[in-house]
């Protein structure tokens, strides 16, 4: 069974108020090896039968030209998901809704038939996570 999400793209006043930005940190909260990354959104996907949305767009260490495509998955609550449902929500304001988890996954960029190929890393939760 496939289900279509609703796809909701950032607009261009949001990304020039840099609404779309979301800031990572990875490693440790005490360590020297903690690293921030920044997440570009251009796009989400709201599930209308999962409680999760899925955020599309740049990922990169700060302070690195280097951009590869990523895709941000958000668990919310049930009475968040009815919020991001609704359909009256602009995408900046659905990524704004308290996360209960999320992950999210750096793709290679490599494409086969039309679909991004499966060898990616994989980030977990962090405690900074939007500007």
């Amino acid at each position: 069974m496939h289900i279509m999400p609703m796809k909701i793209t950032f607009h261009p006043q949001e990304m020039l108020n840099k609404q779309n930005i979301i800031i990572f940190s990875r490693g440790c909260e005490n360590s020297i090896h903690k690293q921030l990354w920044n997440f570009n959104a251009d796009r989400i996907s709201v599930y209308k039968l999962y409680n999760l949305i899925q955020v599309f767009g740049d990922w990169y260490e700060q302070g690195s030209d280097q951009k590869v495509l990523g895709v941000l998955n958000i668990r919310l609550s049930d009475k968040d998901m009815v919020k991001a449902r609704s359909a009256q929500l602009t995408a900046s304001e659905i990524v704004s809704l308290n996360w209960e988890d999320w992950f999210i996954y750096k793709m290679n960029g490599e494409k086969y038939d039309g679909k991004y190929s499966s060898n990616c890393s994989k980030t977990r939760r962090s405690t900074l996570r939007s500007i």
